[in-house]
């Protein structure tokens, strides 16, 4: 019988779900994205979606589109995780 140690678990599950951390973006860029993401949103995209599209994000809780953020809570949401430097 082998034992697997936390350790060698916790890397595993790493490998396989190939979590990354998470990206820093500069303020000034998404200052930018802030301004223009009017033309994601005629596309049909949420604030959360067009977030995630510009900065190659992959955030499960904005790319929901049915989440039923509005586009002030996933601003909060981005502050708050910290995908924006300050």
């Amino acid at each position: 019988m082998s034992t697997i140690s936390g350790y060698s678990v916790f890397n595993t599950m790493l490998a396989v779900h190939d979590v990354r951390p998470l990206p820093k973006i500069p303020r000034a860029d998404y200052e930018r994205f802030c301004y223009g993401w009017l033309f994601d949103a005629l596309r049909g995209l949420t604030f959360g979606q067009a977030f995630c599209r510009e900065f190659s994000v992959t955030d499960m809780l904005l790319l929901y589109k049915h989440s039923g953020w509005d586009e002030d809570r996933c601003r909060r949401y981005i502050e708050r995780t910290g995908y924006i430097e300050d």
